[in-house]
């Protein structure tokens, strides 16, 4: 377990307090995992291109959940629902799969220790998972 909390993630995961939650968010999405129990809030202000443009989280997790919360909070700039889509397929594969690259996002190379440990992939994915469902839910009711 030592290899898995790192100074390092440790650190990562200390950075989520720079994004707290929004006062006036375009969405707000919470979530929680059984596996683990971790909770996250997540609010998006959204663009007329239907991007983010600014996010903030609250989470209730362990230092995984919260370093990976803070990578995707630190990287969730411009991204629209399609990129969230992919980046969460290929968490899912790299984590199912141990040939699999890395994912294509700023700094997930901090959580590469994670892969060695399943328990600990919930906490990892939910951020990435409450923040697309946000963003797919305020997608979907401008769509209408």
């Amino acid at each position: 377990m030592s290899a898995l909390y790192s100074t390092a993630m440790l650190r990562q995961a200390v950075v989520l307090a720079q994004f707290p939650l929004l006062a006036a968010p375009d969405v707000r999405r919470d979530g929680r995992t059984p596996v683990c129990g971790s909770r996250m809030t997540v609010d998006l202000m959204i663009d007329a291109d239907l991007r983010i443009s600014a996010v903030g989280v609250a989470a209730q997790s362990c230092a995984v959940g919260q370093a990976a919360a803070a990578l995707m909070a630190q990287g969730v700039r411009g991204a629209g629902a399609v990129d969230f889509a992919v980046t969460i397929r290929a968490i899912e594969h790299w984590l199912a799969d141990d040939r699999a690259l890395l994912p294509d996002w700023p700094g997930f190379a901090l959580l590469a220790p994670v892969r060695a440990y399943p328990a600990r992939h919930a906490a990892l994915l939910l951020p990435y998972h409450v923040a697309a469902e946000a963003l797919e839910v305020h997608v979907r009711a401008h769509a209408a």
